[in-house]
């Protein structure tokens, strides 16, 4: 259980769809948040012991700035994270644990794990197979691919002998996601989904993960290796 005692909480777009499904969050959790920024401006009661960025690229330079006054961790949740941000987030992780949380589900922990697993069965069994990616978002999602399909292409070609053949994008429907990646063998077809029909399991994730990151020394790791090691530590 994550105790309001263990836990002071920042969001960084605590207006926004997930910032608002964190703060929700916390506040069943008993969770206090201590410092919140949106469009608004900040308002601050305490320094906060971990910080969420819900928010999008156009205040990493705030996120940035507050954090290192701050001397917490950081959740980073935008999506896509260009070059030049990769770089000053490599800097601060010198000084503080920066988790980088493409999805912050734990069922996209476990999708992902599996498709790694299934790769690497079928590279061991010698097999024949294609894989592709189907992600789907609503339409205001405005990254495609979306980062949470090009991690699970990236981990069925890091184990598998043959790249993901596509990624597709679709952008329609409710809100929120699902991801799909089918394996085609010879004369049959294999698929692993996950389904997201509201941020509350991500939302409680990244719970999991800031309670973790207060722990971790200064460096920048990726969420799945947070939740590796939250959930047992087990190989791949």
């Amino acid at each position: 259980m994550i105790g309001s005692a263990a836990m002071r909480i920042g969001i960084i777009g605590s207006r926004g769809r997930l910032g608002s499904a964190l703060s929700a969050a916390c506040d069943s959790a008993g969770i206090p948040v201590v410092a919140e920024l949106d469009r608004a401006g900040l308002a601050e009661s305490a320094v906060p012991g971990a910080v969420f960025d819900a928010s999008s690229a156009e205040v990493f330079d705030r996120t940035v700035q507050l954090v290192d006054r701050w001397q917490a961790p950081l959740v980073y949740c935008v999506s896509v994270v260009p070059p030049e941000h990769r770089r000053v987030l490599d800097r601060l992780a010198e000084r503080l644990p920066v988790v980088l949380a493409t999805n912050l589900s734990p069922g996209h922990w476990l999708q992902t794990r599996l498709i790694r697993q299934l790769a690497t069965l079928v590279k061991q069994c010698d097999l024949t197979a294609s894989a592709a990616v189907y992600e789907r978002h609503p339409m205001t999602k405005r990254d495609r691919p979306s980062a949470s399909a090009v991690r699970l292409a990236q981990a069925w070609q890091e184990h598998a002998p043959a790249a993901v053949s596509e990624i597709v994008s679709l952008r329609h429907g409710p809100a929120v996601s699902g991801h799909r990646v089918q394996v085609d063998l010879a004369g049959e077809s294999l698929c692993v989904a996950h389904e997201v029909s509201n941020l509350s399991a991500a939302a409680q994730g990244g719970l999991l993960l800031a309670a973790r990151a207060q722990a971790l020394p200064a460096g920048l790791v990726t969420s799945d290796e947070v939740f590796d090691e939250i959930f047992g530590g087990l190989a791949p």
